[in-house]
């Protein structure tokens, strides 16, 4: 973020509403990232290299994290036609939002839940 901002001399406004959307999809993907690690942990591996570049729940947080992302890009450029881009901004950042308290309820209740029910 930083060196687009540098490059393209972005205003304040829009560095807080980029960095926002930044931080809130990095937290989504950790969070759905440790759901699915909950859900299908892998406790039979040899070493730590295995289960982080081989497991299941590795290859699904991943490929959710990049899924929305690409929404997040795919619905700037869809509604920029019929919207200001500071409007887009904002939903974005509600949804996104709203996504990131979603997973984390659900993190609170339910992981502690099933991170108990793990035997190793």
């Amino acid at each position: 973020c930083l060196l687009f901002f540098i490059r393209f001399k972005v205003t304040f406004f829009y560095i807080i509403l980029i960095l926002l959307i930044s931080i809130l999809a990095i937290f989504i993907n950790a969070n759905i990232g440790l759901i699915v690690n909950l859900k299908y942990p892998k406790m039979n591996a040899s070493n730590d290299t295995e289960i982080v570049k081989q497991s299941i729940s590795s290859v699904i947080s991943v490929f959710i994290g990049m899924f929305i992302i690409f929404i997040s890009i795919a619905s700037t450029v869809y509604l920029n036609k019929y919207f200001y881009l500071d409007n887009i901004l904002l939903i974005n950042i509600t949804v996104l939002l709203i996504i990131a308290l979603i997973s984390y309820i659900i993190l609170i209740k339910w992981g502690q839940k099933e991170y108990k029910q793990i035997n190793v």
